[in-house]
C-alpha cells in the first residue's frame, strides 16, 4: 500500500467520506464534498538528517477543477504521513504562475525536508528556493472540515507515523570549505569504455550515473532487449540508448531510440521523452539526423565534464534541463551552464571563508560589507539567493536565526556523496 492509500484508509477509518474521482492517475478525491489532490513520493533513501523528494501536479487538472468547485487542496506526502506539506490549489497556481509547465501538462519540482528543523523547502523552475513552512496549515482555510484538520495533526504528532526528533546539536567541524575531499576517477577509464564494445558495462555505468545525478530510474525495464538502455522517469523523463565501439556510430541508432522511445511512453502511459544518445565517433549524417529528429547526443568527454563537476559540487537533476536546450551534441549547453554554476558556487565559498575568517555568527551587513572589502560586486538579490542555498536542506552550511546567520555543516551529505560516486566507479573497473 502506498502513501497515497494509506493516507485515504486514515481518512476512511476515522469516518471521513472518500470519494475517488475518475483519472487515469487516481490523484483527486472528493473528501467530504471538498476537492483534495494528492501527489507522493516514497522515501528516496536511507533516512537522513535532510532528503531531497521530486513531484510534480498537473496544473491543467487543478485549474479545471477550481473552475468548477470553489476549493481545492493539494497535499504533498514527502517519504512518510509525518511529512505532508499542504497547500490550497489557488496559492500553488499563483505561486507557480512563472514556472514551466511540461507537455505532459505538469509541473515538476521538488521538495527539500530537514528532518532536524522539521522544515520544508520548494524549489520551482525560475523561483529557486521557496520556505515553505507557512503552507503547513493550508487545509484551514479549504474548509475540509476540522475532522480532517484533526486526523493531519495526528498523524504528525503520533510517533507510529515517525514523527521527527527534537533538534540535535551539530558540532563545527575544523575544515570549513565547499569544496571538501575531491572523487578522483580515471578519466581514461570512461573514455576506454565507451570503445570497449562491452555494452552492458556501459548501460549500467550510465544508470548509475543518472542514478547518482538524482534521477529515477525505471530499473525494471531498463536494458531489456528491445527497450531503451536506461529510462530516467524523473524529474525529467529521458530516453537513453548507449553505444560502446571503436568504430563510427550511425543514423540507425536514432531509429532504434525512436521505437524504443514509442513503445515505453505506450506501455507507460508517459510522455514527450528527451531521446539522448550515448557514444562516442558519431558520423556526421548522425549530427546532422539528431538536429532534424530533435535528439540529443552526449560523448566520453561531455560524460567527464560533469563526473569532473558532480564528484565535487551539488547538481539537482532539475538542472539538466538546461542542458536539452539545442538538438544534437550537448557538450556546449554543459560547458557554459557549469562555468555559470561554478561563478556562483565561488561566490558561495567566499561566503563560507568570512565566517572561518571573522566569526561563526555573522549578519547580513556584515557578510555583504565582508565581500565588497574582498572585492566581489554582488546585488543583494544575488546576495539573498546565495545565503538561501546555503542554508537550504541540500547544501545546509548556514543556519539563520534572528537575522543572524550562523555556520553549521552537514557531513553526511558529503558521506552520501563519495558513497555514490564509489558506486559509479564500480563499474570503470
Amino acid at each position: 500500500m502506498n502513501l497515497k492509500d494509506k493516507l485515504i484508509k486514515l481518512f476512511e477509518e476515522n469516518n471521513i467520506k472518500v470519494e475517488k474521482l475518475k483519472g487515469r492517475q487516481r490523484t483527486l478525491y472528493k473528501v467530504n464534498g471538498n476537492l483534495l489532490y494528492i501527489t507522493f513520493k516514497e522515501r528516496v533513501g536511507e533516512e537522513a538528517e535532510s532528503e531531497n523528494y521530486y513531484l510534480q501536479v498537473n496544473k491543467r487538472l487543478v485549474q479545471e477543477s477550481l473552475a468548477k468547485q470553489e476549493s481545492l487542496t493539494i497535499f504533498i506526502i514527502c517519504g512518510s504521513l509525518s511529512q505532508i506539506l499542504t497547500i490550497d490549489g489557488k496559492d500553488f497556481l499563483e505561486l507557480t504562475r512563472k514556472t514551466k509547465v511540461y507537455p505532459d501538462r505538469n509541473i515538476k519540482f521538488n521538495v527539500l525536508v530537514s528532518k532536524r528543523k522539521v522544515d520544508f523547502r520548494i524549489r520551482f523552475t525560475e523561483l529557486g528556493i521557496i520556505e515553505a513552512n507557512k503552507y503547513i496549515n493550508a487545509f484551514d482555510k479549504c474548509s475540509l472540515t476540522d475532522k480532517v484538520a484533526s486526523v493531519i495533526e495526528k498523524i504528525q504528532e503520533d510517533t507510529k507515523y515517525e514523527t521527527v526528533s527534537a533538534e540535535k546539536k551539530i558540532e563545527i567541524p575544523q575544515i570549513r570549505i565547499i569544496r571538501k575531499e575531491k572523487t578522483i576517477f580515471d578519466e581514461a577509464l570512461v573514455r576506454e569504455l565507451l570503445s570497449s564494445g562491452e555494452g552492458d558495462k556501459l548501460e549500467k555505468f550510465i544508470l548509475s550515473l543518472f542514478e547518482f545525478w538524482g534521477f529515477e530510474i525505471d530499473k525494471e525495464i531498463s536494458g531489456q532487449n528491445g527497450e531503451l538502455d536506461v529510462i530516467c522517469v524523473s524529474p525529467i523523463c529521458i530516453g537513453i540508448e548507449c553505444r560502446s565501439t571503436k568504430g563510427n556510430v550511425g543514423v540507425n541508432i536514432i531509429d532504434e531510440l525512436n521505437r524504443h522511445i514509442r513503445r515505453y511512453e505506450n506501455k507507460s502511459g508517459l510522455s514527450n521523452f528527451i531521446g539522448l544518445i550515448v557514444c562516442d565517433n558519431p558520423t556526421l549524417q548522425l549530427i546532422e539526423d539528431l538536429k532534424t529528429e530533435k535528439r540529443f547526443f552526449i560523448s566520453s568527454e561531455t560524460i567527464i565534464t560533469l563526473m569532473r563537476f558532480t564528484f565535487n559540487y551539488p547538481l539537482s537533476p532539475i538542472e539538466f534541463q538546461y542542458f536539452f536546450r539545442e538538438y544534437g551534441d550537448i557538450k556546449t549547453n554543459v560547458e557554459n551552464y557549469l562555468k555559470q554554476k561554478l561563478e556562483k558556487l565561488n561566490m558561495r565559498e567566499a561566503i563560507i571563508s568570512i565566517f572561518t575568517n571573522i566569526g561563526e555568527m555573522l549578519s547580513y551587513a556584515d557578510i555583504k560589507a565582508n565581500l565588497k572589502v574582498r572585492g566581489f560586486k554582488i546585488t543583494d538579490g544575488e546576495l539573498k539567493e546565495s545565503l538561501i542555498e546555503l542554508s537550504s536542506p541540500l547544501i545546509n552550511w548556514l543556519e539563520k536565526r534572528d537575522n543572524q546567520y550562523k555556520l553549521i555543516f552537514s557531513e553526511r551529505f558529503w558521506e552520501n556523496q563519495q558513497q555514490k560516486s564509489m558506486e559509479v566507479l564500480r563499474w570503470l573497473k
